[in-house]
């Protein structure tokens, strides 16, 4: 079974200190996998948030300004209960590892191997974010884009066991 195939309907009905050694690694490691595609889907899910909340919309159209908020990381914050930092790291993480709207038409994350590894759950939030920054930073600093693209596609392979 991969960590992709397995669900917490299949994990044994047991309790944990019953488990033997390896069942205890195999369930430790397919909850943390599920956890991070959880992580995925709330960057997912706030980043569709904060869209909807873009500050080219009339207020009256803001799904934040809808729901009592001025802007999506406080409407993040309410419906997950997740701190206000963390929310706003859920919309950030989200906005660069989406695929984005230009002028109608969608195209891909910034640094989409990063994008790839995060939303498959092979990589852990703060991992994916720290790769983006320090991406960005090389981009702010005149780094050429075929040069940012090897760079993605190197940290990310290094950050993700399965790739």
């Amino acid at each position: 079974m991969t960590f992709s195939d397995s669900t917490p309907e299949q994990a044994p009905k047991v309790p944990s200190s019953l488990l033997s050694d390896a069942d205890l690694m195999q369930r430790l490691e397919q909850a943390a996998h599920r956890r991070r595609l959880v992580d995925a889907e709330l960057a997912e899910l706030a980043n569709e948030a904060a869209y909807r909340s873009r500050p080219s919309l009339p207020k009256a159209e803001k799904l934040a300004s809808q729901n009592g908020h001025p802007r999506a990381p406080g409407l993040v914050e309410r419906l997950t209960r997740v701190s206000a930092a963390e929310a706003r790291r859920l919309v950030a993480l989200g906005a660069k590892t989406q695929p984005r709207q230009f002028m109608g038409q969608t195209i891909t994350p910034e640094y989409p191997h990063v994008a790839k590894v995060f939303t498959a759950g092979e990589v852990e939030p703060n991992t994916a974010l720290t790769i983006i920054r320090m991406l960005q930073s090389c981009a702010e600093n005149g780094t050429p884009q075929d040069k940012l693209d090897i760079a993605d596609e190197a940290l990310a392979a290094e950050a993700s066991p399965l790739v």
